[in-house]
């Protein structure tokens, strides 16, 4: 039985205009990073704003979705979309280890 991801991009506009980050572009590598390796996507989640906090609407869901038991993998385009903050970085990883499931960076 396939693995159920959820993917997650977040963007701010300053970085997209700087980056080249997108909200399509992140969701396009995490989606064929999925099928890469056998997972099923179960859901698409984005914020668009600032990773300096852990207050988003779309991470909010992400970690609703963890505490159900709704997914067993989260695919993130890179580490600095899913924060800005180290101290918050390690929250998030550790909060998600605790609960089994698996972090995946498409970089």
């Amino acid at each position: 039985m396939a693995k159920r991801a959820v993917l997650y991009a977040r963007v701010s506009t300053d970085e997209q205009a700087e980056k080249g980050y997108s909200l399509p572009t992140q969701l396009e590598a995490c989606r064929k990073y999925a099928a890469e390796h056998g997972f099923e996507a179960v859901a698409e989640v984005t914020d668009d704003c600032s990773g300096a906090t852990l207050d988003r609407p779309g991470l909010d869901r992400v970690r609703a979705m963890i505490e159900r038991k709704q997914a067993e993998v989260v695919s993130v385009y890179d580490p600095d979309r899913l924060s800005r903050d180290d101290v918050d970085f390690l929250v998030i990883c550790r909060e998600w280890e605790r609960a089994g499931v698996e972090l995946h960076f498409v970089n």
